[in-house]
């Protein structure tokens, strides 16, 4: 009666009973596979250069076949298949040679230092900013920046090269065209025009004060 589920009776605000034998509890459900050595840790870690496969053969040369063809006289294209099978030519593959780096001067001398030293200028960059290294807070503020503006300023207004001649700007046909007609049309006297009414409302007077002359 515990076994069958029909009959098994659900108490209220309690869990309801299994009617089957649970079993023991080391026991594994599914199927355990065995772990790969070699995880995706050894795969993206360890470099591992190609290794080339020796049986691998090399593909057929469809160009030199082509060549052999034409040359031995073949010209229908039906015996195309026929002539490859009887004179096979395959790619041409080399080998890989692998030359040994070049040896660098810190490899003959571990103290050797590459590069020069801060201290060391040479004659031009003496000429050019003196041998006194310049203040970096000067350089972040840009000072040079205006000592050079400064400088090319004052040379320009020493040599006069500041003063630059501009001939003035010349008018065109059109210009004087438009200019000497906009001054005739504002010394003509203006026509008074009378405002357009309907002649049966021209008699007609106004019943409002518009202030009109």
């Amino acid at each position: 009666m515990k076994t069958n589920v029909l009959v098994q009776k659900v108490e209220l605000g309690k869990v309801k009973r299994t009617t089957f034998q649970h079993p023991a509890e080391d026991k594994i459900f599914g199927i355990t596979r065995a772990v790969d050595a070699e995880g995706a840790r050894e795969v993206s870690m360890i470099w591992r250069e190609h290794q080339p496969n020796p049986d691998d053969k090399p593909g057929p040369d469809f160009r030199a076949m082509n060549k052999l063809a034409a040359t031995s006289g073949l010209t229908d294209s039906h015996d195309q298949r026929t002539f490859r099978e009887h004179h096979s030519v395959t790619l041409k593959t080399g080998h890989a040679v692998s030359h040994p780096a070049p040896l660098l001067p810190s490899d003959r001398n571990r103290d050797f230092v590459y590069g020069r030293p801060s201290t060391y200028k040479t004659m031009e960059e003496i000429r050019v900013v003196g041998r006194e290294n310049p203040n970096m807070k000067q350089l972040m503020q840009g000072a040079y920046t205006w000592e050079w503006m400064k400088m090319n300023q004052d040379r320009a207004e020493r040599s006069g090269a500041g003063l630059v001649h501009r001939d003035p700007a010349r008018p065109t046909k059109a210009s004087l065209g438009h200019s000497s007609h906009a001054a005739v049309m504002a010394r003509a006297p203006s026509a008074d025009k009378s405002t357009f009414k309907l002649s049966k409302f021209k008699q007609a007077k106004s019943k409002i004060d518009n202030k009109r002359v």
